[in-house]
């Protein structure tokens, strides 16, 4: 994936002279791509009539990336990017598959013994979808999911690992939480792919 499209975002500022004329659809290549996840312009993203709006701040931060995508078994992956290491998360994902760069999500880190307690912790109420992952030599992350009436699973069922990371998986639709979004194009750079909106989980 060397090139990014656009979508559904919303300058707050007039756009900076390297980058041009900014607008849904506009496609620009991985250095632009990089160099507005690092430092560029704040941004607002709008999802939808029906959504609530939320601001997003580029740069700074650990980014979370949710990798979702509706060919074959629909599926999703999570990536952790540090320290704007998005290089290898680029050339992981699938093509035509939506992904949404979350801003500011708040990790909860926790050895094995104590991983009970910080998803405790993290899960506002019992509806709320915590993601449990563990440091692995991977691209994409190792998880599981639970809350949502669904338990944290045994101690033989988690991946290999001591050192965990938890946080709540954010809502797009919900005020405050900040992300960017878009489709990876087709290797013609074209874009086949339609997401719903509200998105699909």
């Amino acid at each position: 994936m060397d090139r990014f499209a656009l979508r559904h975002v919303f300058l707050n500022a007039p756009e900076p002279s390297w980058l041009g004329e900014m607008h849904d659809g506009r496609v620009v290549d991985l250095a632009a791509g990089l160099r507005l996840l690092r430092g560029g312009p704040a941004a607002r993203h709008e999802p939808g009539p029906a959504g609530e709006r939320g601001r997003a701040a580029v740069g700074g931060a650990p980014t979370l990336v949710l990798e979702r995508w509706a060919h074959g078994a629909y599926g999703h992956r999570w990536y952790l990017v540090e320290d704007g290491g998005l290089l290898p998360v680029a050339g992981s994902v699938r093509r035509q598959s939506l992904v949404t760069a979350f801003l500011g999500v708040e990790t909860r880190w926790a050895a094995r013994s104590a991983l009970p307690r910080a998803v405790e912790s993290t899960s506002a109420d019992d509806d709320q979808r915590v993601v449990v992952f563990v440091r692995s030599g991977g691209v994409a992350l190792r998880t599981v999911v639970c809350g949502e009436g669904i338990p944290l699973p045994g101690e033989d069922e988690l991946p290999p690992g001591d050192e965990f990371g938890v946080f709540g998986w954010p809502e797009e639709g919900d005020a405050g939480v900040a992300f960017l979004q878009g489709v990876v194009p087709g290797a013609d750079g074209e874009l086949v792919a339609r997401w719903s909106d509200p998105w699909v989980r």
